[in-house]
């Protein structure tokens, strides 16, 4: 996995070996950094993400120890029984 930054004054993508106590949070249209000291269970330096070959994974990858690993899997919104869908649309309008 290769992460990057962007250097805005450069207009160019910058490889980053290291991103200290954050950890990264990415979807399929988002992303997302938080302070990992800041959650027990979030490892610092880190990034977690969704593989989809088949049921649907978690996967952390360490960028220090550049070693990736299945954590747990996700619930898919199509398999979920009918009535917790229905459960997380009440009150939308």
């Amino acid at each position: 996995m290769e992460v990057f930054k962007i250097n805005m004054g450069g207009n160019m993508l910058e490889p980053v070996k290291d991103i200290g106590g954050r950890a990264l949070f990415l979807g399929g249209c988002r992303g997302l950094s938080v302070d990992a000291s800041k959650f027990a269970s979030v490892e610092a330096n880190c990034v977690y993400f969704v593989v989809k070959d088949g049921p649907c994974d978690v996967c952390v990858y360490s960028l220090k120890d550049e070693n990736e690993v299945r954590i747990g899997g996700v619930m898919d919104h199509l398999n979920t029984p009918s009535w917790s869908r229905n459960l997380s649309l009440r009150g939308r309008n």
